[in-house]
């Protein structure tokens, strides 16, 4: 079922940032160090133009998905790196936080491998679903894949930006939204096309990928000169993504 996988990603992509962001925004304005994100977010531009010219040619190869990752590895690595020199030139933390408990590997281990064995049953059992939705519906796949299944992989995210609001951290909601996109089309497409190459459906160069691409694009000149998502910006993407699911129905 690729069409409800590609529909998956990118589906989810525009509601991250049109229905889980702007929703986020429209709760409360969150102010948004341009300068922590930049980087992220001409990686998305670039990741999304990227998938683009794939999908023109037709054929998401394996080639281009050990690239993808590759990219993915690279960013991640360097990344990580930037983190830990920020660590290292940060102020000696005090005697308390010495006294920390430090935490149960096994424990942690164990869910890990737990959260993702339950991820994979769960992964099938939906997919099962939204399959024979899309059959009792008479609607296709990709649509499916665009709406359903990609509103409901973009619940996590939704979780994560509540939590970023209580705690009020807007450059971690923002990051969480915008590092969640990036890792679905360089990891997600990618992996599936290093286990088996995939063709794309025509109606995605026409509507959906430029739309996805416009979510993300947006962000960077309203992030460069406002340095927050107010209101007002949280209500237009929310209208923006209402508009784009009446185009799909």
């Amino acid at each position: 079922h690729v069409d409800i996988m590609i529909g998956n990603v990118v589906g989810s992509n525009i509601a991250n940032i049109g229905l889980i962001l702007g929703l986020s925004a429209l709760l409360t304005p969150l102010p948004v160090r341009y300068k922590t994100i930049t980087t992220e977010l001409h990686l998305l531009l670039a990741a999304s133009l990227a998938l683009f010219a794939i999908a023109w040619y037709g054929t998401f190869t394996r080639s281009m998905g050990l690239v993808f990752v590759a990219v993915l590895l690279l960013y991640t690595t360097l990344a990580y790196r930037v983190a830990v020199r920020r660590k290292n030139r940060t102020v000696v933390k005090d005697s308390d936080d010495d006294q920390t408990t430090s935490p149960s590997y096994p424990r942690i281990l164990f869910l890990i491998i737990g959260g993702l064995l339950l991820l994979s049953q769960g992964s099938d059992v939906f997919i099962s679903g939204a399959v024979d939705v899309a059959r009792y519906l008479g609607v296709s796949e990709l649509v499916i894949g665009l709406t359903m299944t990609a509103v409901g992989t973009s619940l996590p995210e939704l979780a994560s930006c509540l939590a970023a609001l209580r705690h009020r951290q807007s450059d971690l909601l923002v990051g969480n939204i915008v590092g969640s996109n990036l890792f679905n089309i360089l990891m997600v497409l990618g992996c599936c096309a290093v286990a088996r190459p995939y063709m794309f459906s025509p109606g995605l160069l026409t509507r959906d990928l430029p739309v996805m691409f416009a979510f993300s694009a947006l962000l960077i000149p309203i992030l460069a000169y406002s340095h927050k998502l107010n209101r007002l910006h949280g209500l237009l993407f929310l209208a923006a993504y209402g508009g784009y699911i009446i185009l799909l129905i």
